[in-house]
């Protein structure tokens, strides 16, 4: 019997980073990744547009954690980078030039410099000013290892803080739409690592996608020969029975020690157990991608517009196939000194997967036409300059995460329950990624490393 000192489910980015760790230090590991293409939901895909084949960005608006090269921090970049002997220039990032959120007719613009956004705060929250200065040492100095206040939210962090409703909806918007399983709220753990992923550290974008990162940790794993691959290998169960763990797929492979990536749900529910319904998450997304031909021409600079026109909530899943007041303009040719291939808007709004599960198909597709069309009349409010004329449009829905992910109801930031130390009730079944707590693909590259370098 072919034993691996560890198995991996799951070749998104915390996967392929915790299969590289181990591999830097001669761990016979195997990375089982379902589809033929690594990234989970943050990968690509071909289209053929007349005579070319355009490659398509799946799940990356924006990459968080950016720091200029050369500074030497705490800050997460520089450890990943280190940790996995990569050059920043390697990277090839490129800067937002800025982002705004729209709530309630406020606008208020931020970047990658904290001053932006304390400028703004001071012209457009002036009696805020002085607690977000306070504020802003308290997530600078949190030793995010040691904070393990599980009894307090966001929302009650933000309460401690600031008194202003629509500040504090404006200042937890950008956060709630990259990074909360939660409706109206998130943990403060994670709140804190989120608002100092985008606000203390900001976004940037790989020049060429997220196939430039892909590529680059595909390249440092082929340097590690104890590390296998094994693509299009989606797992039907998992058994753990004489201290090892037997996962099957078209083959069988046997280890004392998994990392999973699927997510907490869609692990227990591959070993056979049962799972509670409040275990998973609402959040779910519907996304529109137009393609261009030619670039705008200036009329309208921000990197991502952050829109809220539901007077109700701050943040929830979708009760209807979309749902239209709230979303995420990400402009992909605003990022600074972006390629001419950039010329990509995607408009993404919170979707119900059991509405899109459970249409026919020809339901199916006039939802999504409708989805389009209506993407189309928002792009025209908030862009009413840009008169474009799309080469290509696309759209994918909660039932389309399902289907490539496997994520229990197209979930996008994993289960409502984490495990930050990445130990679950499954024995010697170690959690990466969004179950483990952290988010995006910053924080699954770090995920995936930490507990690598633990186990």
């Amino acid at each position: 019997m072919n034993i691996y000192d560890s198995v991996i489910l799951g070749g998104g980015f915390s996967g392929m980073a915790c299969a590289l760790r181990q591999g830097m230090f001669q761990k016979k590991v195997l990375l089982l990744e379902k589809h033929t293409i690594m990234g989970g939901l943050n990968s690509y895909y071909y289209r053929k547009i007349g005579d070319k084949s355009i490659r398509i960005d799946t799940g990356l608006h924006a990459l968080t954690n950016f720091t200029p090269k050369g500074e030497k921090s705490s800050k997460v970049l520089p450890q990943i980078l280190k940790q996995f002997r990569i050059s920043h220039d390697e990277l090839k990032l490129k800067e937002q030039s800025f982002s705004k959120v729209i709530i309630d007719g406020t606008e208020v613009l931020f970047s990658n410099d904290l001053s932006l956004l304390t400028d703004q705060i001071s012209k457009k929250f002036p009696a805020e000013l002085d607690n977000f200065l306070k504020f802003i040492p308290f997530v600078q100095n949190t030793d995010l290892r040691l904070y393990k206040d599980q009894n307090l939210s966001g929302l009650e962090l933000l309460g401690k803080y600031f008194k202003d409703p629509l500040f504090i909806r404006m200042i937890s918007f950008p956060i709630f739409c990259y990074g909360s399983s939660w409706e109206e709220d998130l943990d403060a753990y994670l709140f804190v690592t989120m608002f100092r992923s985008i606000y203390l550290e900001g976004f940037a974008r790989p020049q060429g996608g997220i196939k430039t990162l892909i590529d680059l940790m595909l390249e440092r794993i082929s340097q590690c020969p104890t590390v296998e691959i094994q693509k299009a290998a989606a797992v039907r169960n998992l058994c753990f029975e004489n201290d090892l763990w037997k996962i099957s797929t078209l083959n069988s492979y046997h280890t004392p020690l998994v990392f999973s990536s699927l997510g907490y749900p869609e692990t227990k529910l591959l070993a056979g157990e049962s799972i509670k319904e409040e275990w998973v998450s609402p959040i779910s997304f519907v996304e529109v991608i137009f393609m261009f031909q030619e670039r705008h021409k200036g009329d309208h600079p921000e990197t991502i517009i952050f829109f809220n026109e539901d007077a109700k909530s701050i943040f929830r899943g979708a009760r209807d196939f979309a749902d239209y007041p709230m979303g995420v303009i990400c402009q992909l040719e605003n990022y600074q000194d972006s390629a001419e291939e950039d010329t990509v808007i995607k408009i993404t709004f919170c979707g119900s997967f059991k509405k899109w599960n459970e249409a026919d198909s020809a339901s199916y597709k006039s939802e999504k036409q409708r989805v389009i069309e209506t993407a189309q009349r928002i792009l025209n409010k908030y862009l009413p300059l840009d008169q474009r004329v799309p080469l290509y449009i696309d759209c994918f829905t909660p039932r389309t995460i399902n289907k490539y992910t496997s994520h229990i109801a197209g979930s996008v930031y994993g289960s409502q329950i984490k495990f930050k130390h990445g130990r679950c009730d499954l024995k010697n079944m170690i959690l990466i990624g969004a179950d483990q707590g952290n988010l995006g693909i910053t924080g699954s590259i770090l995920s995936g490393t930490d507990m690598a370098n633990q186990f």
